[in-house]
Parts: structure tokens; sequence; C-alpha cells
């Protein structure tokens, strides 16, 4: 009977024979399966110590296979070779490749051209320069402007007047008594009907900012509210429009103020946006809450809190779905105030800021108007507003004679606009203001008044 079986050599890898060093038994072979190299140990030595069996000699080459064997691996890339010499026939232009996005990096200026010989169309009228100093000689006086609207804020009572330097007159002498006695005091007389002197009337209330038209391009000032300084609660009353974004701005301090809450007649949904903190760090110095008017006709804001030197400022503004986009605040120490923003779209933006003392003066930032002032009151306060582009802005103010200061931005997103083309100015007669050039996206900014 045939038995099947399989006979093999004791084998490792050179590696392993070598770390693990075994003897072999007398003629027993060990292989290296990396180096088919061959082993036979005598019984006695270990691996490392017995010599490599040698190779007989090579024999006759065997005849070609007729069975090609497989293919090697793919060996390492050469080195590149020299370059061939320029060809001499010019190749088929390829396809234009897509356009690639525009730079961020401004290309250097090139040279300056020749001078051209044909003078080309006037630019716009740039900013108005800075005030230069006060002239030393007198100008001649300028005629007299238009008188300006009735203010709608009476100003604040006269004092009262001084107790009254006429006596009454004296009431009538009792009658004799009986000879010999003392007659009774006759009655005091009665009180005097001749008044005293009025008081000096008070002066009279600042002029109430002008409302500005609503005309198609930069978000505007529809309606505006004068300054109302309150103790504890205040209300101011106007024309509204539905749709319009309508924004309150109180300001105030005290030991211990609550967080304003704002209301209406016409029953719109108020939303406070931003609060900030006093010098003590407890609320509330300034807050500023918007509404979207959800009907026309006649309205009351109205606002309530614990705060001292309260003022109340509405503001109405005509913007196409006006949204509440981001809003900060930050303390200063006096001078130059500037407080950053990062808006996501075209945006309205209200920078406010308030003193804690009187007689403050404020100098509008770049591209923006000073639209409510308190002007030197105490506290000092003022508003003023911008239409900006989407990107990360810094907005401004300076302030003098203060050295405790807030100032708050506050952005509401806006539609752009459709009308003009990029680059043109927006004129608002009514309120005597340019704004622009207009931006791609239909903001103009402020840049100033004319006349």
């Amino acid at each position: 009977m045939s038995v099947n079986a399989r006979f093999q050599f004791r084998r490792d890898t050179s590696t392993n024979w070598t770390s693990v060093n075994p003897v072999l038994g007398s003629g027993e072979m060990g292989l290296e399966t990396d180096t088919t190299k061959v082993k036979f140990g005598d019984g006695l030595t270990a691996w490392t110590g017995l010599n490599y069996v040698l190779p007989g000699p090579v024999g006759p080459t065997g005849a070609a296979s007729t069975v090609p064997g497989p293919t090697g691996p793919t060996g390492a890339t050469g080195g590149t070779g020299a370059t061939g010499a320029d060809s001499t026939v010019i190749g088929p232009t390829g396809p234009t490749g897509a356009t690639g996005a525009a730079s961020t990096i401004i290309g250097p200026t090139g040279p300056t051209g020749a001078d051209s010989t044909v003078i080309g169309p006037t630019g716009p009228t740039g900013p108005t320069g800075a005030a230069g100093s006060d002239s030393t000689i007198a100008g001649p006086t300028g005629p007299t402007g238009a008188t300006g609207a009735a203010s709608t804020v009476p100003g604040p009572t006269g004092p009262t007047g001084a107790d009254s330097a006429v006596g009454g007159p004296t009431g009538p002498t009792g009658g004799t008594g009986a000879t010999g006695s003392t007659g009774a005091t006759g009655t005091t007389g009665a009180a005097s009907t001749v008044a005293g002197p009025t008081g000096s009337t008070g002066a009279t209330g600042a002029t109430g900012s002008a409302g500005g038209s609503t005309t198609s391009g930069a978000a505007d000032i529809a309606g505006q509210a004068s300054l109302v300084q309150v103790s504890g609660s205040g209300a101011y009353g106007s024309n509204v429009t539905s749709g319009n974004l309508l924004v309150a701005i109180v300001t105030g301090g005290g030991t211990n103020p609550t967080t304003p809450t704002f209301s209406d007649t016409r029953g719109n949904t108020w939303v406070v946006d931003l609060k900030t903190l006093n010098a003590a760090g407890t609320p509330v110095n300034i807050c500023i809450g918007h509404a979207i008017g959800a009907s026309s006709g006649a309205n009351t804001v109205s606002t309530n809190c614990s705060m001292s030197y309260q003022t109340l400022t509405v503001f109405e503004f005509a913007i196409t779905s006006p949204v509440y986009d981001t809003s900060a605040w930050t303390r200063f120490t006096g001078g130059i105030c500037t407080q950053a923003l990062t808006l996501t779209s075209q945006d309205l933006v209200l920078t406010v800021i308030r003193t804690y003392s009187a007689g403050s003066t404020f100098t509008r930032g770049v591209n923006q108007q000073i639209v409510a002032n308190s002007n030197g009151g105490n506290p000092s306060y003022a508003v003023q507003i911008g239409n900006f582009d989407t990107g990360t802005v810094t907005f401004n103010m300076t302030q003098s004679n203060a050295s405790d200061v807030v100032i708050a931005a506050i952005a509401y997103k806006q539609t752009a606009s459709t009308t003009g083309t990029t680059g043109s100015l927006y004129f608002n007669t009514a309120k005597q203001t340019m704004v622009g050039p207009r931006t791609a996206n239909g903001v103009y900014p402020y840049i100033g008044s004319f006349n």
C-alpha cells in the first residue's frame, strides 16, 4: 500500500534563527527562508556557530521556457531626461480655461501716462473738508434764514415768582368801647386781592428735528421724536406707517435701575435688542428696542423703568422687511469712542453715546449723521445713523468734557435699493443732506450737509 507524506525541513527567517540561536541535531538541516541559505547541525554547536553549506557547481542552462513568467513589479521611475530642443512646429491652441476667481490683491500701480489733451468731465463734489480755524476778520452778515418750525416740546416752566411786595389792605377799625374799658381788637383783614408779580418766562425749548422724506435708496428717517427727559416713565406720540421699523432708545442712571420695557398704543410687539451696564455694574444706562409697525396711524411709544435722568428717543425708518442683525457696546474714559460690528448684510446702524456729566459736545463719525443730541444736557447724549455694506466696520463718535462714557452700536438689516446706478449720489432735499456714492449693493453711506 502507498502512503502519501510531505517532508519539510526546519525553517525560519535569518533574523529569527540568529535571535533564537538553537542547537540543531546531528545532520538536521535548517533553512533561512529569506536568504535560501542552509546549515546542518552537529548536535553540539548553536546556530550562529555553524557554517552555511556552500552551493554546488552551477548546472547547465535549461531550455528557454515556452510559458512566460508573471510580470515583475514596476521599477522606480528613472530621472528626468534632458530637455529636448524647442519644436519648430506650433501645436494647436488648447481650449480656454475657466476664468479664475477675482484677485484679492491689488496689483502695482502702472506708470503715470502722459497728460491728456482732452479735459474729462467734472467729478462729483467731494465731501466737505474739516472746519478751518476761526477767522479773525468778521465776514459780512448773511441773509436771515427761514424761521424754523415751531417746537413741539414745551420749554421748562420758569421759576416761581418772588413773594408779593404789596401788602393787603388793613381791616376796618373796631368800634369804640365803653368809657374806661378798652375795646376788643378788630378781626384780621381779608386776603389781598392784588396778585403778586408773575415770574419771568422760561426759555423756549430747542426746535425739534425735522422729519426727513422717504426716498427710495438709503434707509432714511421717516419720523423722529425729539428728546424727552422724564423721571420713571416717558412717552412720545407721532403718526407711524405700517411696515416701517420703529426704534426706541432710553438712557438714564441711578444706583439700582431696572431694565426698561417698551410698548405703544397700536399694540406692536417690542423686543429689547441691547442693554448696557452703568459704572456700578448694575443695569441699565442705554437700552435699545425695536418693533415693526403693524398698522398706520397715530401711535404713542412708552417706556417704564426706575432710572434717573432718563431720556427717551423714538425713530421711525423706512426699510423693506427690517430685521435686527447685531449689536455691541463698550465703556471709555473720554475722547474718541469706537465700537466694531461685523455686519451680515447691508445694514442701517445707530450709534448711541452717553456721558456721565453735563456739557459734552459731539462730533459725528465717518459716513454717519448725528440725528439726536441733548446739546450738553445732564447727562449728555447723542445718536448718529449711517448705512453700511457687509463686513466688519468700526463706528466712532468724538465727545468732549466727559471722562466716563458708554458707546453702543446696533445694526438692522435692510433690503438693498434697486434705484440709481453704482457711484451715484442721493440728495435728500427735505433734510438738506447728501449721502453716497451708491455701492454695488445699493447702500448710500452718509457724506454731509449741503446748502
